[in-house]
C-alpha cells in the first residue's frame, strides 16, 4: 500500500470535510495547514451558523419553486436567494489571520474570483485545488494530481518579488487577477 502524498492527504480531507454541507447543488471542503503538516481549521459551504440552509431555500421545496424565476441566479437577492458562505470563506471568518502565515489550503474546488481575492489579502502562502493549481503564482501553473510520479514533491513557490499582499493589492485597484 502506497501512502498519499501530503497534498494527497489533504484534498481527502477536504473532500470529506465537504460532505458536511446542506448544499443541495454543490459541496465543497476547505482545510488550512499549518506548515509543519498540521490541520489548523477545515471550512464547508453551508448557510452561517444559526441560519437556514438549503433544507429551508425556495429552490428546494416544490411548493415555492413558482417565487424563484427559471434559472435566476443563486446571489441576485430576492426569493431563492442562496445563504451559503463558502468553504473558503468560513475558514477565513473563523480562523485568526495572524496566524496564517506559511499555512496551506486546501480546497475541493476552484475557488471564484471572489474568494481569490480574500485568499490573497492573507498571508496563506499556498492554495491547493483537485488539480493542484497554485494560486499567486503569475501564470498559474497547473499540475494534475495523477501526472504526478509517486513520492514526487511538487512545489510552487510566489514570485520574490510579489508577496500575495502584492497581489491583492493589484487587484483591489483594478489590476490584473
Amino acid at each position: 500500500m502506497t501512502k498519499p502524498t501530503w497534498d494527497e492527504y489533504f484534498l481527502n480531507i477536504a473532500e470529506a470535510v465537504s460532505k458536511r454541507s446542506s448544499c443541495t447543488r454543490r459541496k465543497v471542503g476547505a482545510v488550512l495547514v499549518f506548515p509543519n503538516n498540521r490541520i489548523a481549521a477545515t471550512g464547508y459551504n453551508d448557510a452561517p451558523d444559526r441560519k437556514p440552509g438549503c433544507e429551508e431555500c425556495p429552490r428546494s421545496n416544490p411548493a415555492n419553486t413558482a417565487s424563484v424565476a427559471p434559472n435566476a441566479p443563486y446571489d441576485a437577492g430576492g426569493a431563492g436567494e442562496c445563504s451559503a458562505i463558502h468553504a473558503e470563506q468560513n475558514i477565513l471568518l473563523d480562523f485568526p489571520r495572524q496566524a496564517m502565515p506559511g499555512c496551506t489550503l486546501y480546497i475541493t474546488e476552484e475557488p471564484c474570483p471572489w474568494c481569490r481575492k480574500l485568499i490573497g489579502a492573507t498571508d496563506i502562502s499556498r492554495v491547493v485545488t483537485p488539480t493542484l493549481q497554485v494560486l499567486f503564482d503569475v501564470p498559474v501553473t497547473y499540475i494534475d494530481v495523477k501526472d504526478v510520479p509517486e513520492g514526487a514533491r511538487v512545489e510552487a513557490e510566489p514570485e520574490p518579488e510579489r508577496s500575495p499582499h502584492d497581489v491583492a493589492e493589484d487587484i483591489f485597484n483594478g489590476g490584473d487577477e
